[in-house]
């Protein structure tokens, strides 16, 4: 990686801890799939996560349409969304189990994470894809960390 590139991606993480006020444990890019009200559909952003909390942060998306037609030019749709779910409020992080029969190789693996979590009173469930192992295996236990504390 280009080393301005790198002092870029350090900096926005130390922009981002400060702006929390915690030190971030965590990060994953995933796919959100579903289960909060301010985004409508399925989108990419960042996941990351604290002692206290984990956060998805949405970015605008470029209109390929748009970008291809227009020379080069990149028109930018949507605003950036950021929720925020504390640790306390999470009810249960479910993994789909490992396929262990024979012809698992023929499926494609499930990498979605389920959080079920409390807002307002109410049972929610987030759906998030995490192509990474080890990411959801840190997520889980920062959450199962937290659980200890509480």
């Amino acid at each position: 990686m280009n080393i301005n590139k790198q002092e870029d991606v350090e900096r926005f993480w130390k922009e981002k801890e400060e702006e929390i006020g915690e030190k971030i444990k965590g990060k994953d890019m995933s796919e959100y799939i579903s289960g909060h009200q301010e985004v409508k559909e399925k989108t990419w952003g960042l996941l990351y996560y604290t002692e206290s909390a984990f956060y998805f942060q949405t970015f605008p998306r470029r209109n390929w349409l748009t970008s291809l037609m227009g020379g080069g030019k990149t028109e930018k749709s949507g605003d950036t969304i950021i929720f925020r779910i504390l640790w306390e409020k999470v009810r249960e992080i479910v993994l789909p189990a490992k396929k262990k029969h024979f012809f698992a190789f023929l499926t494609p693996p499930d990498h979605r994470v389920f959080i079920k979590y409390q807002l307002d009173g109410q049972e929610e469930t987030l759906v998030f894809v995490m192509y990474s192992g080890d990411s959801r295996d840190r997520f889980l236990d920062c959450y199962q960390q937290s659980n200890k504390r509480s």
